[in-house]
C-alpha cells in the first residue's frame, strides 16, 4: 500500500520542508527500509515523524534513526526504534508550490 504524507516540521530541512507531500510505501516495510534511507514512524512520545535510518541493529531488529536539522529531535531521544513503529518508507517527495 502507498499512504500520502504531509510535511509539518523542519526536523528533515532542506530535504524536506512544512507542507511538502511524501510518498510511503507500507508493506513489507522491512525490506524497504535500509541505511540513509528516510522512513515515517510513529513515536510514542513524539508522534508521526520522518527521519533517516542512520543504522539498524539486525539482531534486535531495531533501528537508530537522525534528523538532518539542528532543530530535530535527537538520536538519543528517539532512541532505538523497533521494526513495529515504521509506518513506511519514503519512496517520492513532492516540495510544496512557492
Amino acid at each position: 500500500m502507498i499512504r500520502i504524507i504531509k510535511v509539518k516540521g523542519t526536523s528533515m530541512a532542506p530535504v524536506y520542508m512544512p507542507g511538502d507531500y511524501v510518498f510511503i510505501v507500507t508493506w513489507f516495510k522491512h525490506l524497504f527500509c535500509s541505511k540513509e534511507k528516510d522512513v515515517v514512524l510513529n513515536h510514542p512520545k513524539y508522534g508521526c515523524m520522518i527521519k533517516r535510518v542512520q543504522s539498524i541493529d539486525l539482531i534486535g531488529q531495531t533501528y537508530r534513526l537522525k534528523g538532518l536539522s539542528s532543530t530535530s529531535v535527537s538520536t538519543a531521544q528517539i532512541g532505538m526504534v523497533p521494526q513495529d513503529m515504521i509506518v513506511g518508507r519514503v519512496i517520492a517527495h513532492f516540495p510544496a508550490p512557492q
